[in-house]
């Protein structure tokens, strides 16, 4: 959901690199890394598995009495998500960091790991090197917690990490201070486009010569009794399949009712065909194009015509120099 509703889509082509249809002017972007913590599963493989095996990651509210007036009762959660942490970090770290930096942390690790870019070699190649990450809310639970700190047990209980929790560019700062990168560092947030928003800002950065490599994508843990109070009194979440919570998610189903609130993170690696290509890397595919576009209609929903969307695939279509008829 977004004000004014944007759109945005990046054309990805496979493997098979076309070299006919691209931008002369502009350099060539490829994927080599992917890092996922989603409601299907940490990592790439499981969340893959779980969802070619068409299951669902949408579950009841954890702690119901938490959520009893809240008429959506239903959410996605990064399953087994405590265990991970905490294997993965210090418990300083688990005490300072927000979840949104913990999520990103592990994504950016399987990304990096997935790309082959653990260490850097100079730190030429590391000013070379950016980060893209973005977040559509705060976690509303840091937000919560810590005023009733302030309000019940004054000024001197506050964290002093509570600031550094909630600023939405934390993550992609601790993104880069954990692999030394000294490039590019860019937060995004426009609510449901922001991590599609981040990619399309890296794909530019570097196709215009800003960077080489960029680590990009979003995170989001936004699940909350306020969170989903204020969803629900805008009408934007589903509250008709609580007794079905994998039912719930259904977006272009003539019975959807509303979106799913979910947590985790997604991140990607990508950079210059030719730095690719030099070292050897794995290509998951080519990005061709980025297209935006804003329908200026309503705060929550689409014009019913379509014309935001088509709009934004028509940008892509056009920034890739393709044609719509064309076959990739």
């Amino acid at each position: 959901m977004n004000h004014g509703r944007r759109y945005l889509l990046s054309l990805v082509q496979n493997r098979s690199i076309c070299t006919s249809c691209i931008h002369k002017t502009n350099r060539r972007v490829v994927v080599t890394g992917l890092g996922v913590l989603s409601p299907l599963g940490v990592g790439v493989q499981q969340s893959w598995n779980r969802l070619i095996d068409a299951q669902s990651g949408i579950v009841n509210v954890n702690n119901e009495d938490r959520y009893k007036d809240i008429p959506c009762k239903v959410a996605g959660y990064v399953p087994e998500v405590e265990k991970h942490l905490e294997k993965a970090f210090s418990k300083s770290q688990l005490r300072t960091l927000s979840r949104a930096t913990l999520y990103v942390l592990l994504a950016a690790r399987e990304a990096m790991n997935d790309a082959g870019l653990i260490r850097l070699e100079s730190v030429e190649e590391a000013s070379r090197f950016g980060v893209a990450i973005g977040s559509g809310m705060v976690d509303f639970d840091d937000v919560c917690s810590s005023w009733d700190t302030l309000h019940n047990e004054g000024y001197n209980r506050l964290s002093p990490h509570f600031i550094t929790r909630v600023l939405p560019n934390m993550p992609a700062g601790h993104v880069s201070m954990e692999f030394g990168l000294r490039g590019i560092n860019h937060t995004v947030s426009t609510a449901c486009t922001t991590g599609t928003h981040s990619i399309g800002d890296a794909f530019n950065f570097i196709r215009h010569n800003v960077a080489d490599v960029m680590i990009c994508g979003g995170v989001e843990t936004p699940i909350n009794p306020l969170s989903l109070a204020s969803f629900s009194r805008i009408r934007a979440l589903c509250t008709k399949y609580n007794e079905q919570p994998t039912a719930a998610s259904r977006p272009f189903d003539q019975n959807r009712c509303g979106f799913v609130m979910g947590e985790g993170a997604a991140l990607m690696v990508i950079e210059e065909l030719n730095h690719a290509q030099q070292r050897n890397a794995k290509i998951y595919g080519e990005i061709l194009g980025y297209g935006l576009s804003a329908d200026a209609n309503h705060v929550t929903a689409p014009r019913e015509n379509g014309e935001g969307a088509k709009s934004c695939m028509l940008n892509a279509i056009r920034d890739a120099n393709l044609q719509p008829e064309q076959k990739l």
